[in-house]
């Protein structure tokens, strides 16, 4: 009778750690999305908010598929160059990965990453200051591998 209450490890569970930072990010969006918007840019808001709703989505399907989410927010990062509403849930997908598989795949995704970052501003579509923007996020997305690393390595002693 115990065990119809827990949730089916087959597919996982919902947790607080896991839907928290979709949900902030979402709050950190439409507040951006909202700050951003002017009459004359309808569809400049349209293309925004469509992006935001691809990161969420992707975001709450990265326990699932960590690499095609990541593959997915990377694409729109690159594609889009909305830094501000993308950037985050970008190092949320490269952590997600990184806790997930094995070194080989997040050291490739941690390398893509940073070549869209550092292949951004080669684009014109984004400063090129070198300090102020790049060297930030480079060091950001190998914060987020590592950390990812980390914490695959060491377990919580809920899940030993």
């Amino acid at each position: 009778m115990i065990d119809a209450h827990l949730p089916n490890k087959r597919h996982g569970s919902r947790t607080v750690v896991d839907l928290a930072p979709v949900l902030l990010v979402a709050a950190w969006g439409v507040a951006w999305i909202g700050l951003h918007a002017s009459e004359h840019t309808r569809v400049h808001t349209l293309f925004q908010t469509l992006v935001l709703a691809e990161s969420v989505i992707a975001l709450l399907l990265r326990r699932r598929k960590p690499v095609g989410a990541l593959l997915g927010i990377l694409v729109a990062y690159f594609a889009f160059e909305l830094d501000p509403l993308l950037l985050p849930p970008l190092l949320i997908a490269l952590f997600t990965a990184a806790t997930l598989r094995e070194r080989g795949t997040v050291l490739l995704a941690a390398a893509a990453t940073a070549a869209a970052a550092a292949a951004l501003p080669l684009t014109g579509r984004a400063s090129v200051d070198l300090a102020g923007y790049l060297v930030p996020r480079l060091l950001a997305v190998a914060a987020a591998a590592a950390l990812g690393v980390w914490a695959q390595t060491h377990p919580t002693k809920e899940t030993r």
